[in-house]
């Protein structure tokens, strides 16, 4: 039991530290949110209820603070990401989600939006070759298929545009 304990810390003190290469502007203020007293695991869920509640100011601030601190997790990277891509941010919302891929590769829908961000980079073959990752993971996701035939019809391939909006569909 003592053995198991000593590993999960070892397995926690052992992850890798992302600091983000940008100017977060805002963000620099401090969290109006008490983060010293909670643990990575409550940051995390709080950062996300925030993010779900709507309330994309305060949950930006703690997704910026966790990745600061060194906690890593696919869904703060991945959120994060997608208020970046909200603001129109792409090249840091691209660093985001690639880093929530490393961490968790088999993550569909870290695919399927580093698809999203590449197509609005303009890189349209990483895009499908992004979002052909996410259909891999998940045949079943409906939006990387319709998105995917929008990347290849961009491409030209229309044909294969064609069967992927049908496999959208279906």
């Amino acid at each position: 039991m003592i053995k198991r304990e000593r590993n999960k810390k070892q397995a926690l003190s052992s992850e890798n530290v992302f600091t983000v290469p940008f100017s977060l502007g805002e963000i620099k203020d401090n969290l109006s949110i008490s983060t010293l007293s909670h643990s990575k695991v409550e940051l995390i869920n709080q950062s996300i209820k925030l993010h779900s509640q709507g309330n994309i100011k305060e949950a930006e601030r703690l997704y910026h603070y966790i990745i600061n601190k060194g906690y890593v997790h696919h869904k703060v990277y991945s959120n994060y990401a997608a208020i970046m891509q909200e603001k129109g941010k792409l090249k840091e919302a691209e660093l985001l989600i690639r880093e929530a891929i490393k961490v968790k590769p088999d993550y569909a829908n870290a695919h399927l939006n580093l698809g999203t961000i590449l197509k609005r980079l303009g890189n349209l073959k990483g895009a499908e070759l992004s979002t052909r990752n996410a259909i891999k993971l998940n045949p079943y996701l409906a939006q990387a298929h319709s998105n995917l035939g929008n990347t290849l019809r961009d491409l030209g391939k229309l044909k294969e545009a064609e069967l992927s909006t049908r496999k959208a569909i279906e």
